[in-house]
C-alpha cells in the first residue's frame, strides 16, 4: 500500500499538472453553489464551465461589497495661493514639419504652478509640463510642432506661459 501511495505521489508531482482558477472573475464576482439540503456553501469557477449541482441554488457576489455612509466633514485646508504672475517663453519660429521648444522661466524663488502655450494657427502642443532650469519646477516647458501638411504652407509662431507663485 505505501508502494501505491508513493507512486501515486511520484506521478501527481513529476506530472506537474496545475490548475488556475479565475475566483473572483475578471470582473470582482464570486460564483457559489448553496445548497439547499445542509446549507453547505461552495465557491466555483463559473467562467470555466463549473455548475451547481441540480440540489443547488446558483448565488453570486462582488468582492467589493455595498458603498458605505459618507463619512464627517474633514477640516478645512490652508487657503490657496492666489497671487500668481505671468511669465512667457521666446517665441519661437515652426517651420512646416518640424518642432520647437519654449520655456517660460519663473522669476527666482518662485514656482511655475500650472502654464500653457499661446501657438499660431496649425501649431500643435505635443509636450506641455513644467520641468526645472534653476530651481525645482521653476520653469514651464512648450514642445511646438508644425504638421507637414498644414495648408497654410507657411511658418508660424508660439511661446510657453508659466503661471508662477512664491
Amino acid at each position: 500500500m505505501i508502494g501505491a501511495v508513493n507512486l501515486g505521489l511520484a506521478v501527481g508531482v513529476l506530472g506537474g499538472g496545475t490548475a488556475r482558477a479565475d475566483i473572483p472573475d475578471a470582473n470582482g464576482v464570486y460564483t457559489g453553489c448553496y445548497s439547499r439540503n445542509d446549507g453547505d456553501l461552495r465557491v466555483i469557477d463559473y467562467a470555466a464551465g463549473v455548475r451547481c449541482r441540480p440540489r443547488e441554488i446558483t448565488v453570486t457576489w462582488n468582492e467589493q461589497g455595498r458603498r458605505g455612509p459618507a463619512g464627517p466633514q474633514g477640516e478645512t485646508g490652508p487657503a490657496g495661493t492666489v497671487n500668481t504672475a505671468p511669465a512667457f517663453g521666446d517665441i519661437v519660429t515652426v517651420p512646416l514639419g518640424e518642432s520647437r521648444s519654449s520655456f517660460a522661466v519663473c522669476p527666482p524663488g518662485q514656482t511655475a504652478i500650472s502654464g500653457g502655450h499661446g501657438l499660431g494657427d496649425g501649431l500643435v502642443p505635443t509636450v506641455s509640463n513644467r520641468i526645472t532650469t534653476n530651481t525645482p519646477d521653476d520653469t514651464w516647458q512648450v514642445v511646438i510642432h508644425h504638421p507637414a501638411n498644414d495648408p497654410r504652407g507657411t511658418p508660424n509662431t508660439g511661446q510657453a506661459i508659466a503661471y508662477c507663485a512664491p
